[in-house]
């Protein structure tokens, strides 16, 4: 595997994500409809702590593995791609899991509907 070297790139975010990225509360709460940047947001943030932070353990549920797996778990790996960093994860597409060797991260996606 090719290791990360640093590159600079202009990522757009909204106010979303900066409230959250600011916010040093244990739990956090986005509420908003349809088109407000919730999800967007959440997985642009993942992602940063993903690959800034070291040893964590992510986990990414929904009700159904298919539900989860054609929103967010799509989401956060297109903007992985987009972003440049996907060719640095080791992705167990068997087991969900996105490996950062680098970091020692690991980011698991998981319907909460699954007996395991």
């Amino acid at each position: 595997m090719e290791q990360p070297t640093e590159v600079t790139r202009q990522i757009g975010y909204t106010s979303v994500f900066s409230r959250n990225r600011a916010s040093q509360a244990r739990t956090l709460v986005n509420v908003g409809g349809a088109g407000s940047s919730k999800s967007h947001s959440i997985a642009q943030l993942l992602i940063e702590k993903f690959i800034t932070e070291r040893d964590k353990q992510f986990i990414i549920a929904r009700k159904t593995m298919p539900a989860l797996r054609r929103s967010a778990y799509a989401l956060i790996i297109d903007l992985m791609k987009e972003y440049g960093v996907y060719s640095f994860v080791e992705h167990n597409k068997t087991d969900n899991v996105l490996y950062l060797p680098q970091q020692n991260n690991a980011m698991w996606f998981f319907g909460i509907d699954e007996p395991s």
